[in-house]
């Protein structure tokens, strides 16, 4: 049979007509998805599935075609295509009964003809099914170690998600291209080895781009980024020389990359060592994602180096404020970064804690004299302006603002109570600071701060009339070894109470189970 003969058959019979309501369909199902995968919840490889169901039901849409409705027609030349013959023509005899002497061997030719090349069509299409099929679950499943990234970054959540753009070449030199590729392989190392995110690098938004191509999906780079990846930030940049040196600067974006979150001062250095550039870049932006993560973006004007900011990290995990580690770990986030301000002023603060005001008058004129238009940092100088002068009512009303803003920090909120009773003495004040933080499940023998903060109220409360409240606030404390400022005001309170049974009755459970307080005994006689 002709291929033409083959076509007219077909058309008569109207298979090329359901072969495109077929298609028409499918390309339908496939628009609708394309568009309506996000809002209805469905995955992100919902639209490969139904492509992929839709080619392997392509070949059983034709057999099924031929079985239910082709066969069921006469195929003879000259007669009627669309006419049914009655029962199953399994045979073409049943379908040349009406036939004239000697046309057997002609319509049996002809029937048979037209099915083999049926079937040979049907054979060409599975293959090149079979052949699609197989690229697409390649590309889209087999491809373990990028799926597995893939998956790993479309998975985490988009504010761990740190994607680093290849850096522009604007030197003009196309043998400096391997400087943008150090620099992103550089922050890439930093923010991975500091876990600070996951993070998308150029090859990851590529490889992405190329699935997406074979789930006939939308695949340019900022659709990728934005719709698919979506990163919480983006971290750009270029280079270009100027007078012999190398300058290298760089920005964060926001998840659309329509909004600049930081534009980091441009570094320099020679030509031959572009090393140096791109270590003091990411030191910088390694320094911003800390800043943001421990909320020190509020009191610096910039980033801080990141190995200034390792060092004031481990300054603050001594075990206290006092020692000489402690100021070591300072000092050396001042060597490492001297525009950080929390190291200075954290070491006023230590020099200040224990009473060598003249230090503390030298290191806050230093300090003042950097223009700043922090706020914070502005309200923190006039904290200690205000008490190396010794205007208390002052210095509470700036340490009031500090609390306003980070109320829950125990440290802060633990301040603040000693500066109510002490220092502009409102104990009144007391009670609503000491509520804002609940102990309930805090371990309280692991706590300082928790029974700091509970004698703090209850000397409070004291002072207020409210011993009995008191006495209820130390209970968790009173009895248990050690514990001396809940003990100190637990005998307060009964002083205060007039009951000098109770205190006897204490100092003798004390003693009988060793935690007796000599500073308290020696002063009990003379308080009543």
């Amino acid at each position: 049979m002709k291929l033409n003969d083959f076509l007219k058959e077909c058309r008569e019979k109207d298979v090329l007509k359901n072969l495109s309501i077929y298609l028409v369909s499918s390309w339908l199902l496939l628009q609708v998805i394309s568009v309506t995968w996000e809002p209805l919840g469905l995955p992100k490889v919902a639209l490969t599935y139904v492509l992929l169901f839709l080619l392997i039901g392509f070949p059983f849409y034709l057999y099924l075609l031929w079985r239910l409705r082709i066969r069921k027609l006469r195929i003879t030349a000259g007669v009627d295509p669309k006419k049914p013959v009655k029962g199953d023509l399994a045979t073409a005899k049943d379908a040349l009964e009406v036939s004239t002497d000697g046309t057997v061997n002609e319509a049996y030719s002809y029937r048979a003809a037209f099915r083999q090349m049926y079937f040979t069509f049907l054979l060409i299409i599975g293959a090149i099914v079979l052949f699609s099929v197989t690229l697409i679950i390649k590309a889209n499943f087999l491809n373990s170690g990028q799926e597995s990234n893939l998956g790993t970054i479309l998975d985490a959540d988009s504010s761990d998600k740190i994607a680093v753009l290849t850096f522009e070449n604007n030197t003009a030199d196309p043998e400096l291209d391997v400087v943008g590729k150090m620099a992103v392989d550089w922050i890439l190392h930093g923010i991975t080895q500091n876990k600070m995110g996951q993070v998308i690098s150029p090859k990851i938004v590529e490889d992405y781009a190329n699935v997406l191509k074979a789930s006939i999906l939308p695949s340019e780079d900022d659709n990728v980024l934005k719709e698919y990846l979506k990163p919480s930030k983006v971290i750009t940049g270029s280079y270009y020389l100027r007078e012999g040196k190398l300058i290298i600067q760089s920005s964060i974006l926001d998840q659309n990359m329509n909004k600049t979150l930081i534009s980091f001062e441009a570094v320099s250095c020679a030509a031959d060592s572009p090393l140096e550039c791109i270590e003091a870049l990411k030191q910088r932006i390694l320094g911003y994602f800390a800043m943001q993560e421990d909320n020190l973006a509020d009191f610096e004007e910039m980033p801080p180096n990141f190995e200034a900011y390792q060092y004031l990290l481990e300054a603050q995990n001594k075990d206290d404020n006092i020692s000489d580690e402690y100021l070591n770990a300072l000092n050396q986030a001042i060597a490492a970064d001297s525009t950080f301000f929390m190291p200075q002023v954290q070491r006023l603060e230590y020099y200040y804690n224990i009473d060598e005001f003249a230090t503390v008058d030298s290191l806050y004129q230093i300090l003042s004299k950097v223009s700043s238009n922090n706020k914070r940092q502005t309200n923190l100088l006039n904290l200690y302006d205000a008490l190396i002068q010794g205007d208390n009512r002052s210095a509470y009303k700036y340490f009031l603002n500090e609390y306003r803003l980070e109320p829950f920090e125990i440290e802060i909120n633990s301040t603040a109570l000693v500066l109510a009773l002490q220092f502009v003495n409102r104990p009144q004040d007391t009670e609503a600071i000491y509520n804002k933080m609940s102990m309930q499940d805090m371990d309280l023998d692991k706590c300082l701060y928790c029974e700091f903060r509970s004698f703090t109220h209850a000397m409070s409360l004291i002072e207020l009339g409210k011993a009995r409240e008191a006495l209820d606030l130390l209970k968790p404390f009173a009895n248990k070894k050690g514990h001396e400022l809940a003990k100190e005001a637990t005998i307060k309170a009964y002083i205060a109470l007039g009951d000098k049974a109770a205190v006897d009755d204490y100092f003798a459970n004390l003693n009988l189970t060793g935690n007796a307080m000599a500073l308290c005994v020696g002063g009990i006689p003379n308080l009543f």
